[in-house]
């Protein structure tokens, strides 16, 4: 064995620790600490995305405007008192959509004009389509890659003569005829109106003469043939699309929701049919059954547009909102769809803001107590106001299950020299077991002070919506260049008015990193760095967090660069603690860990926990699971898809805070630090550090102050610690094959340069490891960043 090489310069004034520590009580009462499963994640790969799920799908609704709307693989249609109306799909990447309208204007029999209704109503028969015209009916078959439009006549006068079908057509594609049938074309691709046939009921059948026609297309059926014919009567085009571009479809705009009653988590997304067209699909998924019940349903597949959808889910009504944002830029508004967790049975579409201004950008938040006689979500968005001066404001409205507005719209934000935007709300009002009264959001927010500068701000809501005694507060008063934030559920701990964390990014420097916020009601609690706590480095960009929490740890998922111009997704887990001053700070228990191979280039995030959707009543060894997702370009394109992964956070409470960074080790990474317990200064605390060099010995030391002292005595790492200082060198260990260390030490013994010493409630503490290690060659030395802890009673 190869002796020590402790750290120059400290040895002499370095006490010993004491004898080892028998782990005799768990570091928390009701968790067993286990050093194989201590501060694992473990992201369980879902294989699916929404291209397996729906690409190749079927969909037919009826979402309340009157009108039966169809999407296929190559198409969308709508059928309705103005007919049909065909829209072919040019590619996600297509500036607009391109409809075809087709409106049976009149049909003549034997020179004869026969009355058509004029305004039908069109009914679903499965993936068929009927428009009753009295004396006939329009039907239409859908199928994957066309819509086979037909007339069926099931009563005819006698001696008929011809039959000439005259059909209104609009569109801003180029029309033309093509040998039997027509061609609508544009630069992007052409929907082909094919050849017509008549059928009859004896089988026989005749291709027919098309022609077009000032404004549209006549269809002619010859004496012969109507005069023999065996009722019904059937003419049949089809109709179909060729597209010329892209002709696979992008999917974004990602979000998740959990129901406890039912176990099942709720996934919607965009998927995009042209610039101005986003359609919204939703999936359940649930782990314990295997992953995804069932294919995709659509919550929206009309022109409508529909885009950044977001869901939540109520616990007593077991139904799921979904929201979104519809129309164009300046007349925007917010609409919804409920879906019920048991069957999956939609309601129908309606709109939640109000007529006028310019609504985007809206969140829900979901009620999760199981007994008050009233249960409704509550759905923020911003308002855009143009006149008499631009302003943006942060607007909240409460939404039944009926889908029903519950009293008026409530200004969260709305001075008007105040540019409030990109509301988000915590996903649900917390823990089921909580009395009604005090089931409460959060709702935050950005505010521009200048082009270049903006603020997060927040507001604590009840239930019901009453502000009553909760102010607007700024969620820190320190930071700027701030924004995007999520907010997580409340975390109702005993003995503490509930708070929640915020997670935002910040431009700082060059690069934005991300940022945690405790909050309380009307009040925050220090900002700290996550680069900074992780010990990444200041230059690695990371955007776009997305927070959940599981009843003990904070997941925050983000993009982060991956060196190759693109963003992968990554995790990182944080519990709460409190500092020496009484208060609350994020401290890490998980460093960081990649959510998804990198294989493309991450877009989009989302997040959702069991403990958001109020009480999970199955429990199991999954409890504290999550649902990631993410939207990503695929490396042979820039298509977009939706991919996921369970996660299951393992680890006890971890306290303290890191600070301080450590330099690179010969293993390429950085040694970081973590400390596992209570925060009680009468129970044992575990000291871990990962990231060492592999098979090489190290130990820990702690310090009553803190300060960064870099290379001391020519090692290659930085000392955190200061003041007294003394090493649990009697528990000198070989980092492994794994490069991990590991020890339990009492805070009634913590060792100083005079023997040991009791922590006592109020005493923070300052820890660290020191590793040998080995740079360009040579034997040296090297350090962990540092973890302080506060320890309480």
């Amino acid at each position: 064995m190869r002796p020590i090489a402790f750290l120059p310069g400290l040895l002499p004034t370095l006490a010993l620790a004491a004898a080892p520590l028998q782990e005799a009580e768990p570091i928390v009462p009701t968790r067993v600490i286990d050093d194989a499963l201590d501060g694992k994640i473990v992201p369980s790969q879902v294989t699916e995305t929404a291209r397996d799920l729906i690409d190749g799908t079927l969909f037919v609704d009826e979402p309340g405007d009157g009108r039966v709307w169809g999407i296929g693989r190559t198409w969308k249609a709508s059928f309705g008192h103005d007919g049909f109306a065909y829209v072919p799909f040019f590619g996600s990447d297509a500036p607009r959509s391109f409809p075809v309208s087709f409106d049976l204007d009149s049909v003549t029999v034997g020179g004869e004009s026969i009355e058509i209704a004029g305004a039908p109503t069109a009914a679903i028969d499965g993936e068929t389509v009927h428009l009753d015209r009295g004396a006939l009916v329009e039907t239409y078959h859908l199928a994957l890659d066309s819509v086979e439009q037909t007339f069926v006549f099931h009563e005819l006068p006698a001696g008929a003569g011809d039959i000439v079908l005259h059909l209104d057509v609009d569109t801003d594609l180029a029309a033309r005829a093509v040998g039997a049938g027509f061609v609508f074309s544009s630069d992007l691709g052409r929907v082909e109106y094919g050849s017509a046939t008549a059928f009859d009921a004896a089988g026989r059948s005749l291709g027919l003469q098309q022609t077009l026609v000032e404004g549209g297309i006549e269809i002619v059926v010859p004496t012969e043939f109507v005069d023999a014919a065996a009722l019904p009567l059937v003419v049949d085009p089809v109709v179909t699309t060729v597209s010329i571009t892209n002709n696979s479809r992008n999917y974004t705009d990602v979000d998740v929701a959990y129901d406890a009653q039912n176990g099942v988590y709720q996934v919607v997304y965009e998927r995009v049919e042209s610039f101005n067209d986003h359609d919204v699909f939703a999936v359940f998924y649930n782990p314990g059954l295997g992953g995804f019940l069932g294919t995709s349903t659509s919550i929206d597949i009309t022109t409508g547009d529909w885009r950044g959808p977001r869901v939540a889910s109520n616990y007593l009504e077991q139904d799921f909102l979904t929201v979104a944002a519809r129309g164009s830029i300046g007349s925007r508004d917010v609409v919804g769809r409920m879906r019920n967790a048991i069957s999956g049975a939609r309601g129908a579409q309606f709109t939640i803001s109000p007529v006028g201004d310019d609504h985007l950008a809206p969140d829900v938040g979901g009620f999760t107590n199981d007994t008050s006689t009233t249960s409704d979500f509550v759905v923020t968005w911003q308002r855009n106001t143009p006149f008499p001066s631009p302003d943006a404001d942060i607007v909240a409205q409460r939404v039944s299950a009926s889908s029903t507005l519950t009293g008026g719209l409530v200004t969260i934000a709305g001075a008007s020299s105040d540019m409030d935007r990109l509301p988000r709300i915590s996903r649900g009002s917390g823990q089921t077991s909580l009395t009604a009264p005090n089931h409460r959001y959060i709702i935050v927010w950005e505010r521009e002070t200048s082009p270049t500068e903006r603020r997060i701000y927040a507001r604590v809501v009840d239930f019901d919506l009453d502000l009553t005694g909760h102010p607007v507060f700024r969620a820190y008063d320190i930071l700027v260049d701030a924004r995007r934030p999520d907010v997580s559920t409340q975390d109702e701990r005993s003995g503490s008015d509930p708070f929640w964390v915020i997670a935002f990014e910040r431009l700082k420097g060059g690069d934005y990193e991300i940022y945690t916020v405790v909050a309380q009601d009307g009040t925050n609690f220090n900002g700290n760095d996550l680069a900074l706590q992780q010990d990444v480095g200041q230059a690695i960009e990371q955007r776009r967090p997305r927070i959940a929490y599981d009843g003990q740890d904070y997941m925050i998922a983000y993009q982060s660069e991956d060196g190759l111009g693109g963003w992968d997704a990554y995790m990182t887990v944080g519990n709460i603690a409190e500092d020496d001053n009484g208060e609350f700070r994020m401290a890490l228990v998980e460093r960081i860990t990649e959510l998804r191979a990198p294989d493309g280039s991450v877009d989009d995030l989302a997040i959702a926990s069991r403990w958001d959707g109020g009480t999970d009543p199955g429990g199991g060894a999954d409890e504290n699971s999550s649902f990631a997702l993410w939207t990503a370009h695929g490396n042979l394109g820039t298509d977009l898809d939706v991919g996921g992964a369970i996660v299951v956070e393992t680890t006890s409470l971890v306290v303290g805070r890191q600070y301080c960074d450590a330099n690179e080790n010969v293993s390429g990474e950085s040694a970081w630090m973590r400390v596992i317990g209570n925060q009680s200064a009468t129970f044992n605390h575990r000291l871990q550090c990962q990231n060492l060099p592999v098979d090489t010995f190290g130990y820990f030391i702690v310090g009553n102050g803190s300060a960064v002292t870099p290379n001391p005595g020519g090692s290659a790492g930085n000392l955190c610690v200061s003041g007294s200082v003394g090493r649990y060198s009697n528990f000198v260990a070989s980092s492994g094959s794994d490069g991990f260390l590991s020890l339990l030490i009492d805070p009634q013994a913590i060792p100083q340069p005079n023997g040991t010493v009791a922590a006592v409630p109020g005493d923070t503490w300052y820890f660290q490891c020191w590793t040998r290690d080995s740079q360009g060659g040579m034997a040296t030395s090297n350090f962990s960043n540092g973890v302080s802890v506060s320890f309480r009673p």
